[in-house]
């Protein structure tokens, strides 16, 4: 009986180590962008790739012209329950070229929340929601 016990007690820590570990896992997919304290873009997307277990990829564009706008690279961080990594902007031109920001990313409910400080440029603050 005792043994018994022990198993299940076992398993269940298991599943629930399994279950905190996932628990703000951002889906892989295409998201549109549902504001911005840089303007509406309703036409802005980001298509996120899991790289490896706690690392992601984002890769930001507009769907109208696909052209790649940032990329993004970010670990997931389990004591904040949050992402953080660099993003760098690929503009030819303007304070924008090669603007490389320092980001966070919070998943919660459906909705995943953006923020990156680009220093002299300024934080751009940003919400997407799965398409």
């Amino acid at each position: 009986m005792f043994k018994k016990a022990i198993i299940v007690l076992t398993v269940l820590s298991c599943l629930m180590l399994s279950i905190d570990a996932f628990a703000a896992k951002i889906e892989s997919g295409v998201w549109r962008q549902t504001s911005s304290n840089a303007g509406d873009c309703p036409n802005c997307i980001i298509t996120v790739k899991q790289v490896y277990d706690d690392i992601i990829q984002i890769e930001a564009a507009r769907e109208s012209d696909a052209t790649i706008k940032w990329v993004g690279f970010y670990v997931y961080h389990k004591d904040t329950d949050e992402y953080k990594g660099f993003e760098r902007w690929f503009y030819q031109s303007g304070p924008w070229k090669d603007a490389i920001g320092e980001s966070i990313l919070v998943f919660e409910g459906t909705t995943l929340s953006k923020r990156a400080d680009y220093g002299k440029n300024g934080v751009l603050k940003g919400t997407y929601r799965k398409k």
